[in-house]
């Protein structure tokens, strides 16, 4: 992947997975492909409408689209 998705740390989010979900939230965490035990960035996501009292993880496979949005 060319994209950075831990530069959306401390941001309101979309994102469109790779089976088209749509989440909503905001990026709590992150770890970078260097960081990770699989080499593949991931990112934390809290207060989606699926888990709105949680985080949900998102490796960047899993991810087909991310924007940040206001």
């Amino acid at each position: 992947m060319s994209r950075d998705i831990t530069s959306f740390f401390g941001k309101d989010v979309l994102i469109v997975t790779t089976d088209n979900k749509i989440f909503i939230g905001y990026v709590t965490s992150y770890e970078t492909k260097v960081d990770s035990p699989d080499g593949i960035a991931n990112i934390d996501v809290d207060g989606t409408e699926q888990i709105p009292y949680g985080s949900i993880n998102f490796s960047d496979t899993e991810i087909k689209s991310i924007k940040e949005i206001e």
